[in-house]
């Protein structure tokens, strides 16, 4: 060997030593840091600790994990924390010295006031000498307070009009409340509050409220809030009517049901809604009913009448009896109010089916409609025969007069020659009156057909009609369908007299009134001049909501338009699966429009459709809260955001550099700049486009929220990541995987280092020595 190569070989031997040196110094450093944090090991041998927690907002909370030694942050997880109710969405981690702060974010707000977190019993949260936490019966809990932050649901509604008793309001929630706004409009404006309403049912309130006038009200609930301060705006609106007309009594005296001093008095003519009836026979004897019967002595009686309405409102009625010889007649009943109050007597036919009744009226007046016949299901009609009923009929005198009706049922056979070839026979009924025909401004009748009648001769109930004899001639007049039930079909139609009257099936092309038009539509005329006729139809109908949840009310809306040039009267009746189940009455002048609107509450989950006049409105789904959206209302968890109140920032990455099909964590703050509470929604933005939003809700002012979103890239590039305009520091680089060690970030960080210092360093060492040989050596 030369001398210039053992020269060479002396430097690389030296250089090689130096090297070694390093490397063993090096190594030693490993030794001792390894043999300090064994050291701490065996004398830190508690485990950490879930410390305090407190509510950030209603869905965060921040609790401590406390450890002497600290905490190795990589291994605190989503999954490590219990909740006793909601869902966790994400955590945020936070070093705290030797402790740990961390956020949990919730999916959504809670109902439960109070909010208990634990650890999972599969728990790995430990510290830097790998103690891991206690879990399973030693884990231990912390709870938080106040955390209630879902504002009341609305379960259910139902208001009742006001008709001749105040209106009751009642609202049903999933939870009691501390306050209620409900605002009431029309002829007079008012709110009511929580102190307006009863409470006899745990998360049920009431309220009575009396309409100061006649006339339509909305009623509107607008607000509520829980006993937790929780409070959710509502949009719930319901109409209602009403009815503010005093009250009237009649006094009537059913002749057939009377016998001798025995007298069965008849208080059904009265008029007003909500009627109680208080009767006093002047013997020291009162009783109470709208038909009543009492026993008499043979001499004069003074008998009163008083009714009394919802509201509160009376009136009273009294006839002077004179019953010396018993009652007889008419002659024996006389009026001494003072008023000129018509008395109406039924003597209706008792034996089997009531094919003829007599009707007497003693001081009807001019213009003003007398009412005769049923109010209730309960009583009997004033003719029936076959499969019709006479139900009730009003009369409208043109002078101030007393007459009698005689009334009597006819059969098919008895009309026949009132239908065409194109008709067909129901049956009818014949009116015989003192009355002169220039007496008489209008008569009404209300009769009602067997629904199986109808089916057996396959008469539609839009085509019955009603016609009337007069002079030999049959004039057909409008009839209204009132009531469809399934069982009966009730009627109504308007003649200007009495004579014979038939009802029959038409084909929709029989005249009416001898004009030689049709009148089966729901328009009348106002009465005006005749040239001009109203047309009006259902153009549209509507549903306030698709999808509620039993026992809560769907709202129909039926835009009318009468497109004639006429004013009219139409009847807009709403179907509810094909069936008629309610109906409206609306002016509607000439070229002009008009709305109706109905209520329904359905009890039972399923689907149903709603339709007026033959015009669909929609299907509703009834469905429990749990289905689907089911309130209708204005969801009660709906975000109001305001964008300018709020600002982001640190927004990072869990990693700048993934392979493709992995997945991305980035965090972010949420600071509210403002100083009242405010909700946000943050965006995730790749390359500026929008591809995630996470809901941040009830931030309060000054305050900041973490988010976290979790993002999975499928194809290779260079991606700009942001939240809501706040950009990462770092761009994402997808495709190159996660560094060289990338795969070491499973494992704690006490044992990378325990590796590196016992394993990695003693091999580097022996390398380089034998790097050092070879080279001396020449190999």
């Amino acid at each position: 060997m030369s001398s210039g190569d053992r020269t060479a070989a002396l430097a690389g031997v030296t250089a090689a030593t130096l090297l070694v040196v390093a490397v063993v110094g090096l190594f030693g450093l490993g030794i001792v840091a390894t043999d300090v944090t064994s050291a701490q090991s065996s004398d830190g041998d508690a485990p950490p600790e879930l410390g305090g927690g407190e509510k950030v907002n209603t869905t965060a909370v921040e609790v401590s994990l406390v450890d002497d030694t600290g905490l190795l942050m990589s291994t605190i997880e989503t999954d490590d924390f219990l909740l006793s109710d909601g869902e966790l969405s994400h955590i945020v981690r936070r070093p705290d010295g030797t402790n740990a702060s961390v956020t949990l974010v919730l999916a959504a707000p809670i109902s439960a006031s109070e909010l208990t977190i634990g650890i999972a019993s599969d728990s790995d949260i430990s510290n830097l000498n790998g103690t891991q936490i206690r879990t399973g019966g030693d884990a231990q809990t912390v709870t938080v307070a106040e955390m209630d932050g879902v504002p009341p649901r609305v379960l259910g509604t139902d208001v009742s009009d006001a008709i001749g008793s105040p209106a009751e309001l009642e609202f049903r929630f999933d939870e009691r409340l501390s306050d209620i706004a409900v605002t009431i409009s029309g002829p007079e404006n008012t709110t009511l509050g929580i102190d307006d309403f009863d409470n006899p049912v745990s998360n049920r309130y009431v309220a009575r409220y009396t309409p100061p006038e006649s006339g339509e009200y909305t009623v509107s609930l607008t607000s509520v809030t829980d006993r937790a301060g929780n409070t959710g705006n509502v949009s719930l609106s319901r109409q209602i009517q009403a009815d503010r007309t005093d009250p009237e009594a009649v006094i009537g005296i059913d002749f057939g049901a009377s016998r001798g001093l025995n007298v069965t008095f008849d208080a059904s003519q009265s008029a007003g809604s909500e009627l109680t009836y208080l009767w006093d026979f002047g013997d020291g004897t009162t009783t109470t009913g709208e038909q009543v019967s009492h026993e008499f002595t043979p001499e004069e009686h003074t008998i009163s009448l008083t009714v009394r309405d919802g509201f509160g409102n009376t009136d009273q009625d009294t006839v002077d009896l004179n019953l010396t010889g018993g009652l007889d007649s008419s002659e024996d009943v006389d009026r001494d109010n003072g008023t000129a109050d018509p008395v109406v007597i039924v003597n209706r036919d008792t034996s089997g089916e009531a094919r003829s009744s007599l009707v007497s009226v003693t001081g009807a007046l001019a213009s003003e409609k007398l009412k005769i016949g049923t109010i209730s299901d309960s009583e009997a009609s004033l003719v029936s025969r076959n499969a019709i009923s006479l139900d009730r009929l009003s009369v409208t005198p043109t002078v101030d007069t007393s007459f009698s009706l005689a009334l009597s049922g006819l059969g098919a056979g008895d009309i026949s020659d009132a239908a065409t070839d194109d008709n067909v026979e129901v049956g009818g009924f014949t009116v015989l009156t003192d009355l002169e025909e220039n007496e008489v401004s209008t008569a009404e009748f209300i009769f009602s057909i067997d629904a199986r009648r109808l089916d057996v001769l396959d008469i539609s109930p839009s085509d019955v009609a009603l016609r009337r004899e007069s002079d030999g001639a049959w004039t057909t007049h409008k009839t209204t369908v009132l009531v469809e039930d399934g069982e009966r079909y009730q009627f109504a139609a308007e003649t200007p007299g009495f004579s014979r009257f038939a009802v029959i099936g038409t084909n929709g092309t029989a005249p009416t009134d001898g004009s030689g038009g049709t009148d089966n539509s729901n328009d009348t005329s106002d009465g005006g001049d005749d040239t001009k006729t109203p047309a009006i139809e259902v153009t549209d109908a509507a549903l306030d909501r698709t999808e509620i949840a039993p026992g809560d009310s769907v709202e129909i809306t039926a835009r009318l338009e009468n497109t004639g040039d006429g004013a009219g009267t139409f009847r807009a009746g709403l179907e509810r699966d094909g069936a008629v189940v309610d109906t409206r009455e609306a002016e509607v002048g000439p070229g002009e429009s008009a709305t109706v609107r109905f209520s329904q509450t359905i009890t039972e989950n399923g689907t149903v459709s709603f339709g007026v006049n033959g015009t669909d409105a929609g299907t509703v789904t009834v469905a429990p809260a749990g289905d689907g959206d089911t309130n209708g209302t204005t969801p009660d968890d709906e975000l109001n955001v305001t964008e300018g109140a709020f600002t982001v920032a640190n927004v990072t990455l869990n990693q700048s550099s993934i392979g493709t099909g992995d997945a991305v964590r980035v965090d972010g703050e949420v600071m509210n700049e403002e100083d009242d509470e405010a909700d946000y929604i943050a965006e995730l933005e790749v390359d500026g486009e929008v591809v995630d939003t996470f809901e941040v809700p009830a931030v309060p002012g000054g305050a900041s929220v973490p988010v976290t979103f979790t993002r999975t890239f499928n194809e290779s590039g260079t991606y700009n990541i942001s939240i809501s305009g706040t950009a990462s520091e770092e761009q994402l680089d997808v495709g190159s995987g996660g560094g060289l060690f990338s795969f070491l970030g499973f494992l704690p960080l006490g044992l990378v280092w325990t590796a590196l210092g016992y394993i990695g360093i003693p091999m580097v060492f022996f390398y380089l020595v034998l790097k050092a040989v070879a080279f001396y050596l020449g190999y």
